[in-house]
Formats: C-alpha cells, structure tokens, sequence
C-alpha cells in the first residue's frame, strides 16, 4: 500500500500514521536550527500564543527563505485568530496588507496636491 492509499484507508489508525509521516517530511528544512525553530513555533500555536509563533515563523522565512513550509505556517498563525484580534492588524514589522505602502502614498500624494 502506498501513501496515496493509506491516506484514503478505512483504518483510522492507518490515516494517522499517513499523516503524521507527510506532515514530518513537510516539516524538514534540512537544517537542524531551522527545524528546531519551525518546532517551536508549531508548539506556540498549539499553546495559542499567536504572536510568538508568527515571530518565530518569521526567523525560520529569514533563515531559510525557499522552505514553503515555514511561509505556509507563518500565514496559519496570522490566520488562527479571530478576526478582531489578527495579529498583522496590531502590529507586525515583516508583514503588511497587500498595496498598503501604495494606498498611503497615493493619498498622501493627493493630499499634497489639494485633492484629498
């Protein structure tokens, strides 16, 4: 039996262990720091400490920028909140909303020119 199939079995138990082996192999960095780190931050979400596990995210997009999993879990974090309380809402120094920097200088530019 394969992956593919264990993934879709009746047996629960078989599902599980599926699982778990995808989600190890999507966890691994090929760098021990990194892993540790990606480690520590899955460990902060399940505590649903949110603001923690996305700064920690954000240390393993920085020390290991072409691993999708840590940019995949980092957008997880920033998702897990409510949303009143999303943490790129209150503050974040490595994240803004797509075209914010733009929209401000847009408006501030027609400000300037009287329009706004």
């Amino acid at each position: 039996m394969d992956s593919q199939e264990a993934l879709k079995a009746d047996d629960p138990g078989l599902v599980q262990a599926a699982e778990g082996a995808l989600r190890s192999i999507w966890c691994r960095s090929e760098n021990a720091a990194v892993d540790q780190v990606l480690e520590e931050g899955i460990a902060a979400m399940q505590e649903r400490d949110f603001a923690r596990a996305v700064a920690l995210f954000s240390r393993v997009v920085a020390e290991a920028p072409d691993f999708a999993e840590g940019y995949n879990k980092r957008a997880t974090a920033y998702y897990r909140p409510s949303p009143s309380t999303r943490i790129w809402q209150a503050s974040s120094s490595t994240w803004r909303p797509p075209g914010s920097a733009s929209r401000r200088a847009t408006g501030l530019a027609a400000r300037r020119a009287g329009a706004g």
